[in-house]
């Protein structure tokens, strides 16, 4: 048996808030007065941010490895560790064989240096001679889609430019193992597309990839193990649905507790909702989408309300919102219980996973009564057939001879 690419043992990365190394001689000596005179315990440990704490395992050659979990658990910081971007606080890992890193867009690349320049300078970083580099340059060029711009100095390139490129160098380089945190969602689906075909190819030639991405569907397309990090240490770490399993009961349990201050005010109470029918608070969609709410009217007397849903992406991105208020829908309900729907004939979103939002809006189209930030996720699975955010209702008509 072939031994591991990557060995991690006892990571841990310890950050000190509010203290930057290499500081002055007088911050130094306030610091060691500080220590002198006993800092420790809870006063410590105030200042202090565990984003790695005694993270564990190895990865075959050959394996793609989704690395997920909320904001703050300690992705990146973990590829950092690995690439040798930061050094960690206490634990080794070892890597075997020559390694690629995109951990953000462009890195690397040298702001006023030409296309062309950085990908032979980054083919020098990663151990490559020059003559390899000139006959992988065209199509690293073609795959990335910078012809016209090669030459052009990077600063000018927009975000997409910036990731394609780096992507393109990155993959095309041969590395052993390559660190990929979330800067494919910079690109367009069709790039996605592009770049899920080249990482695919790179794990059928025996490359290893450790992948960092919040689009669940991705990572479930993409990687057949995953290691689930919750507040620094590993919470799961195996097939990847039962790591996606093990994320969605944390981010449904996340949500009920949000949701215990929000689901309803003096005169409703917002008792339930099902997404196609179902109770789940996670649903997979390829076509139409159905939304039913149900709430409970405590006031005596009649009340007129509106209704708002809306999705947004993992990292906050509001992508699209829909209210009775905007649309001059009001009604007025009488006490008891009843129930309001919408339903959505096709989702026209790139593939991935978006977070849903529910209220109950008052006269003034004010989500006063509920405001269900985290409602549930649905996941968008289809190949995507246009670029962009959304997909927006079409028909080609062509003509000829």
């Amino acid at each position: 048996m072939s031994l591991p690419v990557i060995e991690a043992t006892g990571l841990t990365k310890r950050y000190r808030l509010g203290y930057v190394g290499a500081g002055s001689l007088r911050d130094e000596l306030a610091g060691a007065w500080n220590r002198l005179r006993g800092q420790t315990g809870e006063e410590a440990s105030a200042h202090e941010l565990w984003a790695l704490r005694d993270v564990g395992f190895s990865i075959q050659p050959g394996e793609t490895v989704g690395v997920l979990g909320r904001n703050g658990a300690g992705k990146s910081t973990l590829l950092k560790v690995l690439s040798r971007v930061t050094e960690p606080s206490a634990g080794e890992a070892i890597i075997r064989g020559r390694t690629a890193s995109l951990l953000e867009v462009g890195t690397g690349f040298h702001p006023e240096l030409s296309g062309r320049d950085n990908v032979f300078i980054s083919g020098a970083i990663l151990g490559m001679k020059r003559a390899e580099t000139s006959r992988k340059f065209d199509a690293i060029v073609d795959f990335a889609g910078v012809a016209r711009f090669i030459d052009t100095p990077v600063k000018r390139y927009s975000s997409g430019m910036y990731v394609r490129l780096a992507f393109a160098v990155a993959a095309h380089l041969d590395p052993e193992v390559l660190f990929v945190d979330e800067v494919l969602a910079v690109g367009d689906s069709q790039f996605q597309m592009k770049c899920i075909e080249k990482m695919k190819e790179l794990t059928r030639s025996g490359k290893t990839i450790l992948f960092v991405s919040h689009n669940l569907y991705l990572l479930q397309t993409l990687c057949s193990r995953g290691i689930y990090l919750r507040q620094g240490q590993i919470a799961a770490d195996g097939d990847i649905h039962e790591a996606l399993a093990a994320y969605r009961s944390e981010l449904g349990e996340k949500e009920d507790e949000d949701q215990q201050a929000l689901r309803g005010s003096d005169a409703v109470e917002l008792t339930g909702w099902t997404f196609n029918g179902n109770p789940d608070r996670m649903i997979e969609v390829q076509g139409a989408f159905d939304l039913e709410i149900a709430w409970d009217l405590e006031v005596k007397q009649a009340t007129t309300l509106y209704f708002g849903m809306a999705l947004r992406t993992a990292d906050g991105v509001w992508i699209s919102g829909h209210s009775s208020y905007l649309e001059n829908l009001p009604q007025a309900y009488e006490p008891g219980t009843h129930r309001a729907s919408i339903r959505l004939p096709q989702i026209n979103l790139p593939s991935g996973s978006y977070f849903i939002q529910l209220s109950i809006l008052d006269e003034n189209g004010q989500a006063s009564h509920a405001n269900v930030r985290n409602a549930g996720v649905l996941t968008v699975a289809r190949r995507d057939d246009f670029v962009g955010l959304v997909g927006l209702p079409h028909q080609w008509t062509t003509t000829g001879d």
